[in-house]
């Protein structure tokens, strides 16, 4: 019972987050800290304390990303490149996320989706990130007991 709420929880907040980078400036998250980069270009081992959200729509545009060995809440532990011409909907995109993002997510963390204390979170393409080209979906474990000062690499829990 406890994985399905926490599988519909992941997909519907999914669905809210986006990736976009809409061309406008947003203001900083308060008492962000690390080195701001744009959301689309988050690579696996990255780990982020803050997103930046669009001021317009429930797009994320930037993240705040620190060494491991600072307190954080999420890190990429994979990233895929999604192939198509056309926008899929974000439906679609979000099962293709999440089905990818729980597979590796045991490779990563050592132990099951289900049977962790930690969740999956994770960015895709808005349809206007789809048309210029931007294809990438970030897997984030997120540090649901608050922020960790390591890489949650392998740790089984």
């Amino acid at each position: 019972m406890m994985s399905r709420t926490r599988v519909l929880f992941v997909s519907l907040a999914a669905l809210a987050v986006t990736v976009m980078v809409s061309g406008h400036a947003v203001a900083a998250p308060e008492n962000a800290t690390g080195t701001r980069v744009d959301a689309t270009s988050l690579s696996v081992g990255d780990c982020v304390t803050e997103f930046e959200w669009s001021e317009t729509s429930l797009n994320a545009e930037s993240a705040w990303v620190v060494p491991c060995t600072e307190p954080h809440e999420y890190e990429v532990y994979a990233s895929h490149e999604l192939s198509g011409s056309a926008y899929p909907g974000a439906f679609t995109l979000v099962r293709e996320a999440h089905d990818l993002c729980v597979r590796e997510f045991e490779n990563f963390a050592d132990t099951s989706h289900t049977d962790s204390i930690y969740d999956v979170f994770y960015l895709y393409p808005s349809a206007a990130a789809w048309r210029t080209g931007d294809r990438q979906v970030s897997c984030m474990i997120v540090a649901t007991t608050g922020p960790v000062s390591e890489s949650l690499a392998g740790a089984g829990r």
